[in-house]
């Protein structure tokens, strides 16, 4: 029963040098929110490439939101109504 118990601590040591996936959440939400903490940073090639589209994302995204916003507000409020052309200009 103890080799079991030994492959297992084997195990959790090897996983444990690894990033857990709440690793990679936390990473992506605080490069999406433009935080950079710092304490976590891509070495490989690929996962800078994505962090570079997801920052990029995470700077538009707001603008994004808020233009939205603007133009749904701007499409509803009420336009003044033209005037007739038949109307003396005082």
């Amino acid at each position: 029963m103890s080799r079991v118990y030994e492959y297992f601590y084997v195990l959790q040591r090897i996983l444990s040098n690894y990033p857990q996936w709440w690793d990679f959440i936390y990473y992506s939400f605080v490069t999406i929110t433009t935080l950079g903490y710092g304490d976590i940073t891509p070495l490989k090639v690929f996962p800078q490439i994505l962090v570079t589209f997801e920052s990029t994302i995470g700077v538009m995204l707001p603008a994004i939101f808020i233009g939205i916003i603007l133009y749904v507000a701007g499409k509803n409020a009420e336009m003044p109504k033209p005037r007739d052309s038949d109307e003396p200009d005082y």
